[in-house]
C-alpha cells in the first residue's frame, strides 16, 4: 500500500545514521555485529564500575591533581619519607602546602599518609585511561565518526522507534533488509525516495479517496476508472457534496465497507455503545465475577439480617421475662393494681417451677405445668412451641388465651380431626400448605394385600396415603381467605419447575429466568448399557432437565433392573466430580427403590473406591444436617430436596415388549399429586431415566397417567433443546388455546408495561442492552 511505502521511507530516513555507517545489523539481536557491540559495551561498563570504586576512595580530594602532577608528587613523597629529618628539606614544605590545599585531611579520624592518598589518586587516573582506551577502541572498530555516548543514545532511540512506532510489517521489512550484505546502501536508497513518496501521497489524496490505503496496482486501476467515468462526474456532484460534509471516518466507512446504510447505522450504534461502556468504568468493571460477589454479599447480608432479627426477638423475650421476675420480687407498695395481680401469679408460678426444677424424679407432666400457676412463667421462657397437632392435644391445656397465633405448616399432611383441637389454643390461625402435595398419612400395623402400592415402610412403621381424603388444608382453602406464595425458591432453572407451575398452579408461580437460555438442539441420551452412565453424566450437567431413554429396559416383577444399573453408574460418576453435588434418587415404587439400592451395593462391591465414596455420601452432613445420598420412592420423598434428582420411572415394556397401562398409585384418584412432589425436588438438575416414551402411554384419560405422559414429553423436549415443543406442552397444560394464551399474555404485558418500561429506560440510560419479558413469569 502507498501508506506503507511512505511509512517505510520515513523509517529508512529515521535509521539513516546506521545505514550510512553500514551498522544496520545492530538492530538485530542475534547478529554477529550486535554480539561484538554488546561485548565492547560490557567491557566499557565493567571498567567504569572499577573506576567508580576507585573514585569512592578519592572522594576527599578538594582539587584533584593531574595525572602527571600526581606521579611527580607521589615520587617526591616516597623520596622524602616520613622521618623528622624530612621536615628540614624545602621540598617537604612545598609538597605539604600543595596537599593541604588539595586534600581534606579533616575528613579522617586518623590522617592517611601522603603516599597513600597519592597512590589512590594515581590509580584513579589509571582507570580513567583504561576506560578512555576502551571507548576509543569501540569508536575506531565501528567507525562511529562521533562520540560513543552520543551514538549509544541514538542507537537506543532507533531501536525504540523500530519497536514502538513502526507497524509489524515495517519492522519486519527493515529487519529483513538489515540481514542483507549491502543493507546500508539498500536502506539509503529507500530513504532517498521519501520526498518523492510524499509528493505522490499528496497528489493521490487530492485525487482518490483513501488512495493511501491502496497498492500501486489498485491505485493505477482506480485512476483508470476515474478517467473512464470522467464524463459522469457532474451527475454525482450532489451526492459527493453530501458525503464530503460527513466526518472523515464516516466518509471512509460509506465508501469502503460493504454495508447498506441501515447496516452501517447499526454498526455505528454498536460501536458508540461499546465506546460508552469503555468510558463508564462501573459498567466496564461489572462482570460475572463481580456479579457473583454481589450475590454472595447479598446472601450474607440477608442471613445476617435474619440473625439480627432473631437476636432482637430473643432479647425482647428475655427482657420481658426479666421484667416479670423483677415485678414478682418487688414490694407490693411500689406496684400498680395490674402489676400486683401479675406479682401474685408469677410468684406462685416461679415457686412451683423452681421446685419442679429441683426434683430428681416424679416430675409433673408438661400439660399439668402448663395448665397450673407455672404456665405463665413457662410461656415467658418458651413463647414459641413447635409441635404436631397430636402433641398439642396431649400437652397443652384447652385455653384460648395462652397463644396469640397458631400456625399450621404442611397443612396438606394434617387431617381435619387432628387440627380442630389446635384451633382453640389461639385467637388467630394461619394455615400454610399446598393442595397439590400429598394428603395425610395413615398408620397401619400391616399392609393391605390388595393394594401394596398405596403403602410403604419407613423406620419400622407402615404408612398409607388416602389420596381421595380431604385434608385440613382442603377445608381451610374453601372457607378461609387465601394468599398464594408466588415466589418459587428451590429450582435454580425455570425448566425444573415450569411443568409443575403450568400443570398444577396455573402458571402463577414467579420464577427467575435462566442465566443461559437454550441455544439449539442437544444430543439425545439413549442408554444402551449401564456403562453409558459414565459418559452421560457430563451431558446431564449441561442441561437442567435431561431425558435418559433406556433402550433395553424391561419392567418385570415391579422392577426395572436396567434403569437401576444405569442409575448406579450415573451416581458413581457424579460422586467423583469436584462440584460435590447433593444427589437424590426417586423411584416410582418401593420395589424399584430396593432394586436401585441393590444396584448401588453391587457396584460398590466391585469398586472399592466407589464403596468408600458411597459410604461417605450416605453419611454426609452440612451444618449438622443430613444432605447425603437419598434413595426414596414417591410416597416418602416429600420434604426433601437435592442439587441433582435422578428419577427412575421403572414402568416400561415387559419381556414381551408390551407396555401395560398399570402405573400403580399413579392411576389412583389424586395420583398426579405424587408426581408433582417428585417433579419439584431438584435444585439444579433433574435426570429422568425411563424405558418408555410418552407416545407409549395411551390411557391419558386418567389424570395421573396423563400427567406422567405430559412430563415425559416435556422432559424429552427440554433435554433435546426443542423450545417450541416445550412451549406447546406448557400451553396444553395451561388449558388455554393459542389465541386465548396470546390474549392472556397480552393482558399481563399491558398490566406490567409501565413498570417494565421505566426499569428498561433506566437501564438503557446507564448503557445496558435491555430485553424485556424474558422467561416464563410475569412480575
Amino acid at each position: 500500500k502507498l501508506c506503507e511505502l511512505s511509512a517505510l521511507c520515513a523509517a529508512a530516513e529515521r535509521l539513516r545514521l546506521l545505514a550510512a555507517r553500514d551498522l544496520l545489523p545492530l538492530l538485530l539481536a542475534d547478529s554477529q555485529l550486535s554480539e561484538q557491540w554488546d561485548k565492547s559495551v560490557r567491557r566499557i561498563e565493567r571498567r567504569r564500575k572499577e573506576l567508580q570504586k576507585t573514585q569512592q576512595l578519592t572522594g576527599n580530594w578538594k582539587q584533584k591533581l593531574s595525572a602527571q602532577d600526581t606521579q611527580v608528587a607521589l615520587a617526591e613523597a616516597k623520596r622524602l619519607g616520613d622521618g623528622l629529618l624530612a621536615m628540614l628539606r624545602p621540598g617537604w614544605w612545598r609538597l605539604r602546602s600543595v596537599l593541604q590545599k588539595s586534600y581534606d585531611f579533616s575528613a579522617h579520624p586518623i590522617k592517611p599518609s601522603w603516599v597513600q592518598i597519592l597512590e589512590q589518586l594515581a590509580a584513579e587516573h589509571q582507570k580513567q585511561e583504561t576506560v578512555a582506551e576502551s571507548v576509543g577502541e569501540l569508536e575506531q572498530t565501528f567507525d562511529l565518526q562521533m562520540s560513543y555516548a552520543e551514538f549509544a543514545v541514538d542507537l537506543q532511540q532507533m531501536r525504540q522507534f523500530l519497536t514502538d512506532d513502526c507497524s509489524e510489517e515495517i519492522r519486519e521489512t527493515v529487519l529483513a533488509i538489515a540481514r542483507q550484505e549491502s543493507s546500508g546502501k539498500t536502506l539509503l536508497r529507500i530513504a532517498d525516495f521519501r520526498s518523492s513518496t510524499a509528493e505522490l501521497m499528496s497528489l493521490v489524496q487530492s485525487l482518490v479517496i483513501s488512495g493511501e490505503q491502496m497498492t500501486l496496482a489498485e491505485l493505477t486501476e482506480a485512476i483508470q476508472r476515474i478517467q473512464s467515468g470522467a464524463a459522469r462526474i457532474g451527475e454525482m456532484v450532489h451526492c459527493l457534496d453530501l458525503l464530503r460534509r460527513m466526518p472523515p471516518p464516516l466518509q471512509s466507512a460509506v465508501r469502503r465497507l460493504p454495508l447498506t446504510m441501515l447496516q452501517l447505522e447499526a454498526a455505528v450504534a454498536t460501536q458508540a455503545l461499546r465506546t460508552e461502556w469503555r468510558h463508564q468504568r462501573k459498567i466496564e468493571r461489572f462482570d460475572h465475577v463481580q456479579r457473583e460477589q454481589c450475590l454472595k454479599q447479598s446472601a450474607a447480608t440477608a442471613a445476617a439480617w435474619q440473625t439480627q432479627n432473631a437476636a432482637a426477638i430473643r432479647e425482647g423475650c428475655r427482657q420481658r421475662f426479666l421484667e416479670h421476675v423483677r415485678i414478682s420480687g418487688a414490694p407490693a407498695g411500689t406496684l400498680s393494681s395490674d402489676e400486683k395481680e401479675l406479682k401474685k401469679l408469677y410468684s406462685r408460678g416461679r415457686r412451683e417451677l423452681e421446685h419442679e426444677f429441683g426434683k430428681s424424679m416424679r416430675f409433673k407432666a408438661i400439660r399439668e405445668l402448663a395448665a397450673g400457676d407455672s404456665g405463665i412463667v413457662i410461656r415467658d421462657l418458651k413463647p414459641v412451641w413447635l409441635m404436631s397437632p397430636l402433641s398439642v392435644s396431649d400437652t397443652l391445656p384447652l385455653q384460648s388465651g395462652d397463644f396469640d397465633v397458631v400456625i399450621f405448616d404442611e397443612a396438606s399432611q394434617i387431617t381435619l380431626e387432628e387440627a380442630i383441637p389446635s384451633l382453640f389454643r389461639a385467637e388467630q390461625t394461619i394455615v400454610v400448605g399446598d393442595e397439590m402435595q400429598l394428603p395425610p398419612t395413615s398408620f397401619f400395623a400391616a399392609r393391605q394385600d390388595d393394594d401394596e402400592e398405596l403403602s410403604f415402610d419407613e423406620e419400622g412403621e407402615t404408612y398409607q396415603y388416602d389420596l381421595s381424603s380431604n385434608s385440613f388444608l382442603n377445608h381451610a382453602a374453601r372457607n378461609l381467605p387465601s394468599r398464594m406464595l408466588g415466589w418459587h425458591y428451590r429450582s435454580r432453572s425455570e425448566q425444573l419447575i415450569s411443568f409443575s407451575n403450568h400443570a398444577f398452579y396455573g402458571g402463577r408461580l414467579l420464577t427467575v429466568p435462566d442465566e443461559l437460555l437454550a441455544t439449539g438442539a442437544e444430543e439425545e441420551l439413549i442408554v444402551q448399557s449401564a456403562n453409558d452412565g459414565a459418559d452421560f453424566a457430563e451431558q446431564m450437567l449441561s442441561r437442567p432437565v435431561s431425558f435418559h431413554f433406556v433402550d433395553n429396559g424391561i419392567y418385570e416383577n415391579r422392577r426395572n433392573s436396567a434403569e437401576a444399573a444405569y442409575i448406579a453408574e450415573l451416581v458413581r460418576s457424579l460422586l467423583r466430580r469436584p462440584e460435590r453435588f447433593t444427589i437424590g434418587i426417586v423411584a416410582f415404587s418401593e420395589a424399584q427403590q430396593d432394586e436401585i439400592d441393590r444396584a448401588l451395593r453391587r457396584l460398590a462391591a466391585d469398586d472399592s473406591q466407589f464403596a468408600e465414596e458411597l459410604e461417605a455420601e450416605l453419611e454426609r452432613e452440612v451444618d449438622g444436617q443430613f444432605c447425603g445420598l437419598l434413595v426414596k420412592n414417591l410416597e416418602n420423598i416429600q420434604g426433601d430436596e437435592r442439587d441433582v434428582i435422578v428419577m427412575s420411572v421403572c414402568y416400561g415394556p415387559d419381556p414381551e415388549r408390551r407396555v401395560r397401562m398399570n402405573f400403580g398409585p399413579i392411576n389412583m384418584p389424586g395420583g398426579e399429586k405424587r408426581l408433582n412432589v417428585a417433579f419439584s425436588r431438584a435444585k439444579h438438575y433433574m435426570a429422568l431415566v425411563t424405558s418408555m416414551r410418552s407416545t407409549q402411554i395411551t390411557n391419558d384419560y386418567n389424570d395421573g397417567a396423563a400427567c406422567l405422559k405430559n412430563y415425559l414429553c416435556y422432559a424429552e423436549a427440554c433435554s433435546a433443546g426443542q423450545t417450541l415443543a416445550v412451549a406447546a406442552v406448557l400451553q396444553g397444560l395451561s388449558g388455554l388455546s393459542g389465541a386465548d394464551a396470546r390474549d392472556h399474555e397480552s393482558r399481563d404485558l399491558l398490566q406490567s408495561e409501565p413498570l417494565v418500561r421505566d426499569i428498561a429506560e433506566g437501564l438503557k440510560q446507564h448503557g445496558y442492552l435491555v430485553h424485556t419479558n424474558v422467561g416464563q413469569s410475569h412480575f
